[in-house]
């Protein structure tokens, strides 16, 4: 979802074509990747291994993108955050 918000915020219709379709793309073959990788990972560490690997890549995301992803939306288009709306 947020990379699909990025891509609006950031890009026009070309542009946006293009990276929707290298996104569509990523998601297509994330799952025949998984399998092998994570056979791979249970061949050689075990079955625990493979959860300890899924909690540091996505500490790793988090890491990235919070240390590396700006605002995309545009300053005339922010809202200050309040709870009760």
């Amino acid at each position: 979802v947020l990379a699909r918000t990025m891509v609006r915020d950031l890009a026009e219709k070309d542009q946006a074509a293009r990276a929707m379709s290298l996104m569509l793309a990523c998601t297509s073959i994330a799952p025949m990747l998984a399998p092998l990788i994570g056979g791979q990972i249970l061949w050689f560490a075990g079955w625990r291994a493979i959860f300890w690997v899924l909690a540091g890549a996505g500490v790793f995301a988090f890491v990235v993108a919070w240390a590396k992803l700006p605002e995309t939306l545009r300053p005339e288009y922010r809202q200050p955050f309040a709870l009760g709306s």
